[in-house]
């Protein structure tokens, strides 16, 4: 369900936006959602419940009607939930802001105090589209080098899945 709302350049009448038919207020207080919050939402999936678990992930995935490939990592299909069945949802008559992103998808991000399993990540979505990120750094070293050698194999997993095609 995708909406279209991104011409090029919004037309202001007031205190609206308006883009393609859909409209909204820029000036509204932005909705706020955590990630977890919009897996449940648009996707019909407990997202915490399946951190590190590929095949949980996988299994909820096509559930929900999703196309998972063999191959695909738990990141992968994160990623394809995201694009599918979330994005698509937020920033309409407002701004989303779209927060707290598992920790494997939010690198060099400090854990949240609250839940170690999420970070202080966040995208400000408008019209489905993402226009702005963030995230609280993270700080220490020590901490931080289990992440930057997570990320290396990472890209060179998929660096060798692009060179055998």
């Amino acid at each position: 369900m995708h909406r279209r709302c991104c011409a090029r350049r919004p037309r202001r009448r007031g205190r609206r936006a308006s883009r393609s038919g859909a409209r909204g207020d820029p000036f509204a207080t932005p909705e706020r959602i955590t990630v977890a919050q919009a897996f449940a939402r648009y996707a019909g999936i407990d997202l915490l419940a399946t951190l590190g678990n590929r095949d949980a992930l996988a299994a909820a995935a096509k559930g929900q009607r999703l196309r998972v490939a063999d191959d695909d990592t738990w990141a992968d299909i994160f990623s394809g939930v995201l694009v599918e069945r979330i994005e698509p949802n937020l920033g309409f008559g407002r701004a989303t802001v779209l927060d707290e992103y598992p920790v494997s998808e939010a690198a060099l991000a400090r854990p949240t105090a609250h839940d170690p399993r999420v970070a202080e990540r966040f995208e400000l979505y408008v019209c489905g589209v993402e226009i702005a990120n963030a995230f609280g750094e993270l700080t220490d070293a020590a901490s931080s080098a289990p992440l930057r050698e997570r990320d290396g194999g990472e890209r060179a997993r998929a660096w060798r899945a692009l060179s055998s095609r």
